[in-house]
């Protein structure tokens, strides 16, 4: 590694951490949506919550979102580290069900744009379940404008199942602003700066110029 810049490709693949980073190849899950388990009798999914009637497995998702989103997600977050697993907010999303959700929502919907699911309705199941978790935990003071519920918000608003719905995105953007207001402004936000970072590149009642109405809706 001797005169390497850090900034190099060469360095980068000297990394412990370069096998996350790297442009992720074709994940083998989409095309056969199976799970092998190495671990004999022993899933470590296992912890992770669970609703019964789950139409993907749990872990096709999370490893697809490990695999695939991840590594692009992670540039999100201010403390990014190269020799770090690269799973962006995952750790946050497991301790917050709702998030958690929205987290296999997001995966997926990739999946589907990718490959075909072969049930379009599991897209619809996991939109469902995220809305109304995320329903409960806003009947709860202190998580109705956490980090987590924010970054709930934005999924659902980004990645988007149903079509091109401009109420229900402008209804989204309300209450991302209405969090922010009550949070007290982006740089009042938590989670190694993610949500604060996504804010930032999306165009909502926060950005400067903003005016409802301007969406087109569809015919």
């Amino acid at each position: 590694m001797d005169n390497l810049a850090p900034q190099s490709s060469d360095f980068l693949k000297t990394s412990p951490g370069y096998f996350v980073t790297a442009m992720p190849g074709l994940p083998n899950i989409a095309s056969g949506l199976s799970y092998n388990n190495s671990l004999d009798s022993y899933d470590p999914f296992s912890i992770l919550p669970d609703i019964e009637g789950e139409p993907v497995p749990k872990q096709l998702l999370i490893r697809y979102y490990v695999e695939r989103l991840a590594p692009w997600l992670c540039y999100l977050d201010d403390l990014l580290n190269l020799q770090a697993p690269k799973i962006a907010w995952l750790g946050f999303a497991v301790e917050h069900i709702a998030f958690y959700y929205a987290t296999l929502l997001t995966a997926a919907v990739h999946l589907n744009r990718r490959r075909k699911l072969k049930d379009p309705a599991a897209l619809i199941w996991y939109k469902v379940h995220t809305i109304q978790l995320a329903n409960e935990k806003m009947n709860v003071g202190e998580e109705a404008a956490s980090d987590e519920m924010i970054m709930t918000a934005l999924i659902l608003l980004y990645f988007n199942v149903g079509g091109a719905n401009v109420d229900e995105y402008e209804i989204h953007l309300r209450g991302i602003d209405q969090m922010l207001k009550v949070r007290g402004g982006t740089e009042k936000l938590g989670m190694r700066g993610m949500v604060k970072n996504w804010l930032l590149i999306s165009y909502g009642p926060w950005s400067e110029g903003f005016e409802y109405g301007g969406f087109v809706k569809s015919t």
